[in-house]
């Protein structure tokens, strides 16, 4: 996310699931319009997790009569050994249990190899892999998009300004933006 154009197209998809779990009437597909899971575990997807915990828990709490926003499911994908690593391990382990105080499922060591419109498979730190059905996917991991295009092939490529593209060259990105990668929410 770069823009505030980008953030409510986030918002808008994340109240779109809820209106669709809303909808359906099997609770298995519910289950999976409720289950959110971000890839990338610095601070676009720590804040990400949070706040949809926070929309889930208070803000839509009364919004719906056939589910329960509250119990919907947040999960954060990340290879590494900890959220917010590049802040250094004091802030990564506050981090961490504040997440885990809002009930946001964290998965470490953990790499997303494939994306679909249905979900996403993971292999965990010891080899072995997961399919984690999840109708909603924000990428929020670093910049970079070229691997993600091959993990989600049906995706679109990547616009140039969605791939970081400055206003003053538009061919070549800027350091800022190519830090913040592309974002496939």
């Amino acid at each position: 996310m770069k823009t505030p154009a980008d953030a409510l197209t986030v918002r808008a998809r994340i109240h779109q699931a809820f209106e669709a779990a809303e909808a359906s009437a099997d609770p298995q597909e519910r289950a999976h319009w409720l289950t959110f899971a971000l890839v990338g575990g610095g601070p676009t997807g720590v804040v990400l997790a949070g706040q949809i915990r926070e929309i889930a828990g208070h803000t839509l709490d009364r919004e719906f009569s056939t589910v329960d926003p509250g119990r919907a499911r947040v999960l954060l994908f990340d290879g590494s050994g900890g959220v917010l690593g590049a802040f250094g391990p004091v802030l990564s382990r506050r981090a961490a249990r504040t997440l885990d105080a809002l009930g946001v499922e964290v998965h470490l060591q953990s790499v997303v190899t494939q994306v679909d419109d249905r979900g996403l498979t993971v292999r965990r730190k010891d080899g072995g892999t997961d399919r984690v059905e999840a109708r909603t996917v924000p990428r929020t991991a670093g910049a970079r998009h070229h691997r993600w295009r091959r993990l989600w092939p049906g995706r679109p490529a990547p616009s140039r300004t969605e791939r970081g593209a400055s206003a003053s060259n538009p061919i070549s990105p800027s350091p800022a933006t190519r830090r913040s990668g592309w974002s496939a929410t």
